[in-house]
């Protein structure tokens, strides 16, 4: 087993001042959780920040340093859970920052860091031609078909997009999942009342199941067997649903990749909202649509994340619990290129062992993007990057004074 330490910023409106929550974890004491402010510079937040932050330090013992990260996660948001009871205030998901080995004889010593704010362009969506034309398709449906769809109906139909808008902000793939299942079933009805115009051959699940009780969910066990010819999917997705709305599971327990029922959920919703609509499948702005929802993983919070080694690290930066691991991320040739900074004289040798993209729903590799990664040490581009340990000063220079320009040469 190793030691790490786990440091995440978390995004809340809650202020911690000058108070430090430290938290023994266990009965051994081997996990200890601090919630104290961090210093992060605010003018170059990203906007999940803007309401205000504070840092999440867990030291831990693990095999991995994946291990130590799903550890630290969990017990993690277990506490923020806590606090949100006890204090009545709004704590989001954390955004974890770097995992440290720290065992004092670690050589080499592993890292795992995350950039908050340098994110490949491509993964940003931004209002184009292509945009345009689904608005386009959307505006005009709700004008000439939703006028069919009164009363309830409409509510239905309106409370789908609202929870699929809000299982695209979650990062935690159970809260996705949870989201967009109660945009089916809210759209569940309006399956059942479309379904003679869609579903063909589909066998119109009965009325009553096997114990003779009301079966609930026909719409959306229709949908099902269209897409899938079976109710076994169907079965997964009511089972997990359960499970985890009756407190069978606990949520950070399906922070691991949950054989992707959130994505088969997220795919449903899209197939139920386009039979219901009676979007035409021929229709170059539907296929665009669809590939748009379909390509979910690009959405929300694409991280530049970065596992290597140092060698010789100096003590501060594993005996602080708040130092950060001197690198640095930056893009470059339009987002084509992750730049890996380091100072060797600062932070001994330092060897990258894998570099990727971390989104909120999975991991993405560089190389499946793409991209490429480029190691820099400072120490060897002086040109670029002054050393501040050797750059002279010169005596004869004047300070330009207040009010004035600087002085020409």
């Amino acid at each position: 087993m190793h030691r790490y330490r786990c440091v995440a910023a978390v995004p809340s409106m809650l202020s911690m001042g000058t108070a430090i929550l430290d938290l023994d974890i266990g009965d051994d004491a081997d996990t200890t959780v601090r919630f104290t402010n961090i210093t992060v510079n605010s003018k170059h937040l990203p906007p999940e920040f803007i309401h205000g932050v504070f840092g999440a330090v867990v030291k831990t013992s693990a095999a991995t340093i994946d291990e130590a990260i799903y550890k630290a996660d969990f017990i993690t948001g277990l506490l923020l859970d806590f606090l949100t009871v006890g204090s009545g205030t709004a704590n989001s998901e954390p955004f974890w920052l770097f995992v440290l080995q720290i065992d004092p004889e670690a050589i080499p010593r592993e890292v795992l860091v995350w950039d908050l704010w340098n994110r490949a362009p491509e993964f940003h969506r931004s209002v184009d031609a292509s945009i345009v034309e689904v608005w386009t398709l959307w505006q005009n449906t709700f004008a000439s078909k939703l006028i069919n769809h009164k009363g309830k109906d409409l509510y239905r139909l309106e409370n789908a997009l609202h929870w699929f808008r809000l299982g695209l902000e979650h990062r935690r793939p159970s809260d996705r999942f949870s989201a967009f299942w109660s945009a089916l079933e809210a759209i569940d009805i309006l399956l059942r009342k479309t379904a003679d115009a869609w579903r063909g051959d589909t066998e119109m699940p009965p009325e009553q199941n096997d114990e003779d009780k009301p079966l609930t969910n026909r719409g959306i066990m229709l949908l099902g067997r269209q897409l899938t010819e079976t109710d076994e999917v169907f079965r997964k997705l009511l089972r997990f649903r359960n499970d985890l709305l009756h407190s069978n599971i606990y949520p950070p327990s399906a922070l691991n990749p949950i054989d992707g029922l959130d994505g088969i959920a997220l795919q449903w919703v899209m197939e139920g909202l386009q039979r219901i609509l009676g979007f035409d499948s021929q229709d170059k702005r539907v296929q665009l649509w669809r590939t748009l929802i379909q390509d979910f993983r690009v959405l929300g919070n694409v991280r530049v994340a970065v596992r290597g080694q140092f060698w010789n690290l100096p003590k501060k930066y594993w005996q602080d619990p708040e130092q950060k691991p001197p690198l640095d991320f930056s893009m470059k040739d339009h987002g084509k290129v992750l730049l890996v900074q380091y100072d060797s004289r600062l932070s001994g040798k330092f060897e990258i062992k894998a570099a990727s993209l971390w989104a909120p729903r999975q991991y993405l590799s560089l190389q499946e993007m793409g991209l490429s990664v480029q190691p820099e040490d400072k120490a060897e581009v002086g040109k670029i990057h002054d050393n501040p340990y050797t750059k002279k000063t010169s005596s004869n220079k004047k300070k330009s004074k207040k009010g004035h320009g600087r002085r020409r040469h």
